[in-house]
């Protein structure tokens, strides 16, 4: 029970240093499948995690909606739930809050999807983009990451 009390207090004093959000792909496409969101805070206030965040508009479109999801820490697993995505988050002091997600119902834009894709990456890397963004509407699932200091 201790333990529990001592990674809730640090969780709850943490800084959120860096994010990345990546979308499983085979691994012809690994180099083309991480991302850096936008997050807007994560925090744990009386041992309840909560997280907003945006994902970025090459993988959604220009109208990326924001994220929130929230749920009860219990040892090192949250099992968190939003409007619109749902997972889990494991918890560690010495390694980032790694939480898995789906997004049921996501609506993707994809001409601004494309049109981003175009704008952000190099010619040569916008066939692995668009397709690990194809693969990520057809199947709305990923791993955001969230490396942290207390």
């Amino acid at each position: 029970m201790k333990k529990i009390v001592v990674l809730m207090t640090l969780v709850s004093a943490f800084v959120a240093n860096a994010t990345v959000y990546h979308v499983p792909v085979p691994d012809a496409l690994q180099s083309a499948s991480e991302y850096t969101p936008t997050l807007s805070d994560a925090t744990v206030t009386n041992g309840i995690l909560t997280v907003h965040y945006c994902l970025p508009p090459v993988l959604v479109g220009d109208k990326a909606p924001e994220f929130s999801f929230t749920g009860p820490m219990s040892k090192n697993f949250v099992e968190v739930k939003g409007d619109d995505v749902y997972g889990y988050c494991m918890v560690s002091t010495d390694k980032p809050l790694t939480c898995m997600l789906k997004y049921p119902g996501l609506s993707i834009d994809e001409a601004s999807r494309n049109q981003a894709i175009k704008d952000v990456f190099a010619p040569a890397d916008q066939e692995n983009r668009l397709s690990v963004a194809e693969k990520f509407q057809s199947e709305p699932a990923g791993i955001l990451s969230i490396e942290i200091t207390p």
